[in-house]
């Protein structure tokens, strides 16, 4: 796995396919692992790069966990690894770095594909994460765990797919969740709200319809202040389509890259 040293964080990094460059982005506690069903599927199309941010993953930590860091960080990637331009896709808080990115560095952004995120950190998400940090920090990893299932994936998923939530369960296990702590503090102000606008890139926004750790009503405000920008919302899906849904996510994906140039 490659890594790239930057001013102020050493990304790790997943690499596959050829052609435009696509940034991928996971959310809060994850990794490049959460992308394993779109890596084969864009890599067909696509130059893929999935990164590990600053506290995740194989990555550096660091002294700072802001959505501005972060951005900053994605920025310097697709800079010195990228060419200078890619299109960047972001899961729940991986959009947030997405839509920071899109403001703070609009050149470096071909496209923005925003999955079950928002524009600000909604009171239920605040609720949702405190919770996992409160079990996790009281109760124990199984606890943690048991909470972090129920709030993320729709209950047909995780009934249909015990194979999977075991897997799952064995990566979160061997993380570093002491991360989660200070990426929830650092990143608790973000509110991009009155800065949509400023977003002129083609969007796609994804979101799924039972989603209970960012509600959809998030995705109608970016929606709403994106001016060019698609809406599709995903039934009987919760906060991860990119695993609950990976075919009908990936095509979707899939023919909103062809259609922007990078």
């Amino acid at each position: 796995m490659p890594k790239v040293d930057l001013e102020g964080a050493s990304l790790h990094y997943v690499e596959a396919g050829s052609g435009s460059p696509v940034v991928l982005i996971h959310g809060i506690g994850g990794d490049h692992r959460d992308w394993l069903l779109q890596l084969n599927t864009l890599s067909k199309h696509f130059r893929v790069l999935a990164v590990d941010l600053r506290g995740h993953g194989l990555s550096s930590r660091a002294e700072s966990y802001t959505m501005r860091d972060f951005a900053s960080d994605i920025f310097k990637f697709i800079r010195v690894v990228c060419g200078g331009k890619a299109h960047v896709c972001g899961i729940s808080m991986g959009g947030m770095v997405s839509l920071q990115l899109a403001v703070d560095h609009p050149q470096a952004v071909c496209s923005l594909t925003l999955v079950d995120t928002s524009a600000c950190v909604d009171p239920e998400t605040v609720k949702c994460v405190s919770a996992w940090v409160r079990l996790y920090l009281q109760s124990g990893f199984e606890a943690y765990f048991e909470q972090l299932v129920k709030g993320v994936f729709h209950p047909r998923f995780v009934q249909e797919n015990p194979s999977f939530i075991r897997n799952l369960k064995e990566i979160v296990s061997k993380r570093d969740l002491s991360s989660l702590i200070d990426v929830a503090r650092g990143t608790a102000n973000f509110d991009l709200r009155d800065k949509l606008g400023m977003i002129k890139q083609p969007t796609l926004i994804i979101h799924g319809e039972n989603d209970t750790v960012i509600p959809l009503r998030q995705a109608y405000v970016l929606r709403e202040g994106i001016p060019n920008v698609k809406l599709v919302v995903l039934k009987e899906c919760g906060h991860a389509p990119i695993v609950e849904k990976p075919g009908e996510f990936n095509s979707l994906l899939l023919e909103f890259l062809r259609s922007v140039s990078c």
